[in-house]
C-alpha cells in the first residue's frame, strides 16, 4: 500500500510531462522576446504586437501546464477522501440493513 503523497505508479511520472510543458513555454517565451528584434526592420513598432501575443501565450502555457501537473499529481497520489466516502456509505448501508432485519424480526415475533 502506498502512503499519502506517494505516487501509486512510479512509471507515470507527471513531473516529466510538467517539465516538458515548461520547456515548451520557455521556447515560446524566447521566440516572443526575439520577434521584435527580428521583425523591427520590416514591421517597425508593429513588431511588438505579435511579440505580445506570443508572450501572453507562453504565460498561458506556464499556467496551464502547472495546473495540469497539480491535477495529475493529485489524482495519482490521492488524499484518501474517496475511499473514506466509500467506507462511510458502506457503513450507512450496513446500518440500514441491520435496522431492517431488527424491525422485520420484531414484526414476525408478534402474533
Amino acid at each position: 500500500m502506498t502512503s499519502p503523497g506517494e505516487v501509486w505508479d512510479a512509471g507515470l511520472q507527471p513531473e516529466r510531462t510538467g517539465l516538458a510543458w515548461e520547456r515548451t513555454a520557455l521556447a515560446f517565451l524566447g521566440l516572443g522576446l526575439a520577434v521584435p528584434r527580428l521583425a523591427w526592420p520590416v514591421l517597425g513598432p508593429w513588431a511588438i504586437a505579435p511579440a505580445a501575443v506570443i508572450l501572453a501565450g507562453a504565460l498561458a502555457l506556464f499556467v496551464a501546464g502547472h495546473r495540469r501537473y497539480r491535477h495529475t499529481h493529485g489524482a495519482l497520489t490521492g488524499d484518501g477522501r474517496l475511499p473514506l466516502l466509500a467506507t462511510l456509505v458502506a457503513l450507512v448501508l450496513a446500518l440500514v440493513a441491520v435496522l431492517l432485519v431488527v424491525v422485520a424480526s420484531r414484526g414476525a415475533a408478534q402474533p
